[in-house]
Order: C-alpha cells, then structure tokens, then sequence
C-alpha cells in the first residue's frame, strides 16, 4: 500500500472531518473546531491538567493554515468556557504527590432552554460520539456549546444515546448572593487565620489599578507599593499555577491561601473571578460589559473584557449564543434584546459590573 502525501491543507480538512464539523461550515481554528479538539484530546488523556489539554491541541495544530501565536490563548478560553458549562470538570487530584487539581470528563447530560432546544454536554471516552444517528444530525454547533434543535421525540433521542436530563437550577449552581464588600470581608478572614507565607518565588497578581478592559494586561509581577489582598497565582511542581488569594506588604507577601476555599468542587478559577470582581468594585471601578447592535434588530451583542465566573458563564449558555469575540473584548455573547436587560441586572447585582450601550448607527 502507498504512501500518500498531504498538503497542510488537506490535513486541516480532515481533521475537520474527524471532528464531525466537515458539514458545519467553520474552519479548524472556529471556536467551534477548537472547542470540538479540546473535547476529542480530554476523552483520549483525561484525567489531566488544563495545561496537559491544551499543549496536546496545540501540538496538533501546528503548522497547520490558521495557526498563529494566539491560538494557545484561544485554547485557554475554550478550557475554562467547556470547564463552565459542563463537557469538563475540574475537580481535586487524587495523587497527593502530584497537581492539586485535574481536569476530568463531564457526564453525558442535557438542559432544556426555555426555546425548546437542549444544550448537550459531556465527554465520552476513547473519542466514543456523544451522539449517534438522528440525534447527531439535530446538534448544532455555536462557540464551544453544542445545541440539539427541538422536535417531538427529543425525550426519546436523548434516552437511546443514554445522555441524561439535568434541571437548569441543578447546571447553573447559582451561589449564594453576597455584596461586594461581604465578599471581601469573608477572604480577608480567611488571611487572618494563615499563617506567614514568606517569599514566593514567580508568583503574579491581577493587578487591581490596571484598566478593566485589559484582562492579561493586569497580571504582573508584584512590585514596591504593592499593599493589601490580591488574586494571585503561584507556580507548583506539577501542572499549571495554582490560583491564590493572598495579603501583600509593600510588594511582599506576608499571607496567603491557596483557592477554592469555600468548598473542593468548587472551581478555583471561579472563586478568584468573583473575588477580583469584588476588588474592583469595591476600588470603585466595576468590570465592564458593552452592549451592541447586530445585524439581526432582535438580538444585542454583549462583550466581556474579564473571565466570568462558571455560574455566569451557564446563565449566558442557557439564554444567549456565543459570538466571535467583538473587538478588544474577551468574548462575546448575543442575546435576544428583550432578554439584554435582566442579563445585565445579574451581573450588577452579583458581580457588580458596570455596562456601556454603544450608540445604534444610524444611516449609511
């Protein structure tokens, strides 16, 4: 048998056609296909760590069209955005000499949207489908959510591919509802209770005084003047830094606390998104959201320029449908216009966001 060779272009679309989105009409650097990778890599190598996951996408696109310096970012969102809405879970390592936590499979399931569609989530193992004949021919794809079109035998479907009902109270895990300033005062008690930390080497802080709309912008190294509670990062021997909320004297620190810290299923990525958007809100310059038009009159574009926590991200995933990201913004979400303005009054009230409304253009 001969050897054939293949262009990069011929690569790129085969690898489209392994991930089933041959048909879909994206290309292998989408949201879409990058999301799809994500998947098929964690259901060959998990459990594993984010870190783990995105290399071994990263290495498998390589130098094929479309692959530039932006993509490893690119993969980090599509992590925490599959990790939000339930394909994966982040969950603590059991080996204790090993990462803190891994990354594991989500449970085939899905949850119902008030449209009639169902978002499908989960991960079967050693690349199985999560879901074969007619079942599969329903889904759509939409940014790193999968979303099967309503129809009478939807119950049916979903029981033949043995992918369970979960109740949208039970997927979007609303947390209790806190001020901004109660928020803080729980962390800080928490500080008060570590012992001293001393120096840690190759840690970084969010920067608190840096603009809001320049999320990687913010992390630095801590410097003198640095005083008060931050979310930071810290390296460890194994797998991708570990995120912390810690005390800082004049760019020292002095305390620290390794996240989650209200509860080990939590996300640690989730308790420190909420807590930088206490801290900033608390400086007196919320995180900002801005609302635009698109070009379908019923429906509003929402940019985000910081990570949200899970819980906020689902509400998003249940209601909205996610977008190329606008410009500058981290992504972007479309919702329907009628729903624009209860979406914006949850993010005020539980992570204290500011919006701004482009104006609508008006002529040529």
């Amino acid at each position: 048998m001969g050897v054939a060779v293949l262009s990069a272009e011929e690569v790129a679309e085969r690898a489209l056609g392994s991930l089933g989105l041959d048909d879909v009409g994206v290309d292998l650097f989408s949201p879409e296909a990058l999301a799809a990778a994500v998947r098929r890599a964690a259901s060959f190598s998990c459990p594993a760590t984010p870190s783990t996951l995105i290399r071994t996408v990263g290495d498998a696109l390589r130098g094929l069209p479309g692959y530039d310096d932006g993509v490893r970012s690119q993969l980090d969102l599509v992590v925490d955005a599959l990790v939000g809405a339930g394909d994966l879970l982040e969950l603590p390592a059991g080996d204790p000499d090993g990462p803190k936590r891994q990354i594991y499979l989500g449970y085939p399931a899905f949850v119902r949207r008030h449209s009639g569609a169902c978002i499908v989530i989960g991960v079967r193992p050693d690349g199985a489908p999560l879901a074969t004949g007619e079942l599969a021919q329903r889904i759509d794809f939409d940014g790193h959510l999968r979303v099967v079109r309503p129809g009478p035998d939807l119950d049916q479907l979903m029981m033949v591919n043995d992918i369970a009902e979960r109740s949208v109270s039970q997927w979007l895990q609303t947390p209790r509802s806190r001020s901004a300033v109660q928020l803080l005062a729980e962390y800080a008690a928490r500080l008060d209770a570590a012992g001293p930390s001393g120096d840690i080497d190759g840690a970084r802080i969010l920067d608190p005084a840096a603009p809001v709309h320049y999320y990687r912008g913010r992390w630095r190294a801590p410097k003198s003047g640095d005083s008060g509670m931050f979310v930071a990062r810290r390296p460890q021997a194994y797998g991708a830094d570990l995120w912390c909320v810690a005390r800082l004297d004049d760019g020292q620190f002095i305390r620290l606390v390794d996240l989650p810290l209200f509860g080990s299923l939590l996300s640690a990525a989730d308790e420190a998104w909420e807590l930088q958007a206490a801290i900033d809100a608390d400086r007196g310059h919320g995180q900002l959201v801005k609302v635009r038009a698109t070009a379908d009159i019923g429906s509003r574009a929402i940019d985000f320029f910081s990570p949200l926590p899970s819980w906020a991200q689902r509400r998003l995933d249940l209601f909205g449908t996610p977008l190329l990201s606008g410009r500058g913004a981290l992504f972007t979400y479309s919702l329907s216009a009628d729903e624009v303005s209860e979406e914006l009054d949850f993010l005020a009230d539980r992570l204290w966001m500011s919006t701004e409304t482009e104006p609508e253009r008006t002529g040529p």
